[in-house]
C-alpha cells in the first residue's frame, strides 16, 4: 500500500484546492450579487428621482432648482457608471472564480481516476500473483503424486 501513499496526498492537496477555490467563487458570487443589488437601488433612485423631479417641474420650477436637479443627476449618473463597471469586475471574477473552481475538480478527478487505476491494476497484480502461487501448489502436488 506503500505505493499508493503519495497519489492518496496529491487527492487530499487537490481536495483541499478544489474546496478553497469553491468557497473563493461563494465569496464572489456573494459580492456580485451585491454589487448588482447596490446598482438597481441606485437605478431605482434615480427612476425616481426623475419622475418627482418631472411632477415638479410641471408644477414650475425655478433655475435654481433645475441647475441642483441637472448637477444632482450628473452625479447620480456617474456614481451609477461606476457601479455598472463594479458589476461588469465582479462577473468577471466570477466567471474566472467558475473556471478555477471548475480547473481544481477536474485535476481532484484526474488524480482520483488515477488512484482508481492504480488499485485496479494493483487488485490484477494480486489476483495473477495468488493464481500463480496456486498454480505451483497444484504443480507440486500433481508431482509429488506422480512420484508416489
Amino acid at each position: 500500500m506503500a505505493r499508493h501513499e503519495p497519489i492518496e496526498l496529491l487527492i487530499s492537496l487537490a481536495k483541499d484546492r478544489a474546496e478553497d477555490a469553491g468557497r473563493r467563487l461563494g465569496q464572489l458570487i456573494h459580492r456580485a450579487l451585491g454589487t448588482e443589488q447596490t446598482l438597481a437601488v441606485l437605478q431605482g433612485y434615480r427612476t425616481e428621482y426623475v419622475a418627482k423631479y418631472g411632477e415638479a417641474m410641471r408644477a414650475g420650477v425655478d433655475v435654481g432648482a433645475l441647475h441642483n436637479f441637472r448637477s444632482f443627476l450628473g452625479t447620480l449618473d456617474e456614481i451609477i457608471r461606476q457601479q455598472a463597471a463594479q458589476v461588469d469586475e465582479s462577473r468577471r471574477a466570477v466567471g474566472a472564480g467558475t473556471q478555477a473552481w471548475h480547473a481544481e475538480s477536474r485535476r481532484l478527478k484526474s488524480f482520483s481516476t488515477l488512484a482508481d487505476r492504480q488499485r485496479a491494476a494493483a487488485r490484477i497484480a494480486d489476483a495473477r500473483s495468488e493464481q500463480k502461487h496456486h498454480d505451483e501448489f497444484a504443480a507440486r502436488r500433481l508431482t509429488a503424486n506422480r512420484e508416489r
